[in-house]
C-alpha cells in the first residue's frame, strides 16, 4: 500500500526489505553468514563479504561511487537523477530500523518521505509470487566479474519469518479409516463427534488414535503444489504430508525433530528423508511457490539474505548452498494455522481429512 507522496504502510516484514536495501547501500558490503554454534544463532563474518557495486529497485539502480562515499540514482536512461551520500542512507536505514523495533501491526515511517522521494523509490514491497526481493550486482571473486543476482530476504525484526505460507494451496486431504479392533468399536460419525470436542488438534489426533484410527494420504489440494513437490522427489507429496501430521505427536515441531520421529514410525531411512527435506526447503527458500509451475530453477538466484532481531544482515550466497540447506534444516519447524479458516481436521461425509502445511524458521 502506498501513495503519491511516499507514505508506505507495511509489516514489519515488509519494512525490512527496505532497511536491507539501505543498510547494504550505506555500508557497500553483504557479509556472509554463519552460525555461533555456542548461541545457536546466525551472525555474520565480518572476514568473508561481498562487495556492493549496484542495488536495483524497479527501474532505478542505485550505484556505488567508491572514490566519493556517494550513492548514484540513475533512472532507466542512465541518466543520473541524483548522487546521494552514504551517510544519509545510514542515517535512514537507523530511522527504518528503530520504527521496525517499535512499531506493531502495519505503520507508517514519515519521517523517511522525503529521502525516498529525494532517491526515487516509488516501490519497497516486492510480489507475493516471487522469491527475489532485492536485486545487487556484487564483485565476485571467484570469477572476476560483476553479476547482478537475486536475493530473498527473510527479517527476524518481528515474529519468526515463514518460510512456506499457509494457504488452500498448502492443504493436504487424507483419508480416514479405523482399524478393526473388537475391544474399542467406534464408528467415524462417534469418532467425527469425539475430534470435535476436542480443542486443539494434536488432542483430536491422540482421540483418533486411542481407537485405531488411522490417516493415510490421498493427494494435495492444489495440483501445481503437488506437481512442484514432486520435482524434488515423486514420493515427497506423501512425505511432507505425513511429516506435517507427525509433527502433532512432536514438542516444539521442530523439522530434525519430527524428521526423527517420522523415520521411527515409519521404519525409513533418516539420512534418505533428510536429505530429501533439506532439498525441499532449499527449493522453497530459493524458487519454489505453491501456486505458481516451478521450473526447478533457483528464482532467488544470489541467495539468502537474512536480518537478525539485532539488525544485523548476513547472506547465504548461492556458494553456500550446503549452509543454507543446514541452516534451513536446524532452524525450521512447523507451524499451525487457524483450522476455523480454512475448515480443516474434520472428518467429512466423504471420509476426508484435510490439514494446512505452514513451515517458519
Amino acid at each position: 500500500m502506498a501513495t503519491n507522496n511516499h507514505n508506505f504502510k507495511f509489516n514489519k516484514g515488509e519494512w525490512s526489505e527496505l532497511y536491507v536495501f539501505l543498510k547494504i547501500l550505506s555500508e557497500g558490503k553483504l557479509y556472509a553468514a554463519r552460525l555461533n554454534p555456542k548461541e545457536n544463532k546466525l551472525e555474520n563474518n565480518g572476514n568473508i563479504f561481498y562487495s556492493v557495486r549496484k542495488v536495483i529497485k524497479g527501474s532505478i539502480s542505485y550505484i556505488e561511487e567508491v572514490e566519493n562515499d556517494y550513492i548514484c540514482v540513475e533512472d532507466p536512461d542512465n541518466e543520473v537523477h541524483e548522487k546521494v551520500s552514504k551517510k544519509e542512507f545510514q542515517d535512514n536505514s537507523l530511522i527504518v530500523l528503530r520504527a521496525i523495533t517499535e512499531g506493531k501491526g502495519t505503520f507508517e515511517i514519515p519521517e523517511i518521505s522525503a529521502f525516498l522521494k529525494k532517491i526515487n523509490l516509488t516501490s519497497i514491497k516486492t510480489k507475493s509470487s516471487s522469491k527475489g526481493d532485492i536485486i545487487i550486482q556484487v564483485h565476485d571473486i571467484f570469477t572476476n566479474t560483476n553479476p547482478q543476482i537475486s536475493f530473498s530476504i527473510k527479517s527476524y525484526l518481528g515474529s519468526h519469518p515463514t518460510l512456506l505460507n499457509a494457504s488452500e494451496a498448502t492443504k493436504f486431504i487424507f483419508e480416514t479409516e479405523i482399524v478393526e479392533n473388537t475391544a474399542n468399536k467406534i464408528d467415524l460419525s462417534t469418532l467425527s463427534r469425539k475430534m470435535e470436542i476436542q480443542g486443539n488438534v494434536s488432542d483430536k489426533f491422540e482421540e483418533l488414535r486411542k481407537v485405531g484410527g488411522k490417516l493415510t494420504f490421498k493427494k494435495c489440494n492444489n495440483e501445481i503444489f503437488e506437481r512442484n513437490l514432486k520435482m524434488i522427489d515423486t514420493k515427497m507429496p506423501q512425505i511432507l504430508a505425513d511429516l506435517y501430521y507427525y509433527s502433532y505427536f512432536v514438542s516444539g515441531k521442530k523439522m530434525s525433530k519430527v524428521v526423527e520421529y517420522y523415520c521411527a514410525e515409519k521404519s525409513e531411512d533418516l539420512d534418505l528423508i533428510e536429505y530429501k527435506i533439506k532439498e525441499l526447503l532449499c527449493a522453497i527458500a530459493l524458487g519454489m511457490v505453491p501456486k505458481t509451475k516451478w521450473t526447478g530453477l533457483d528464482e532467488a538466484n544470489g541467495g539468502y539474505i537474512v536480518v537478525e532481531s539485532n539488525g544485523e544482515i548476513a547472506c547465504f550466497h548461492i556458494y553456500d548452498r550446503n549452509r543454507l540447506k543446514e541452516y534451513l534444516y536446524n532452524t525450521s519447524k512447523f507451524d499451525s494455522p487457524s483450522l476455523s479458516r480454512y475448515n480443516a481436521a474434520k472428518i467429512n461425509d466423504k471420509r476426508e481429512l484435510s490439514l494446512v502445511c505452514q513451515i517458519r524458521f
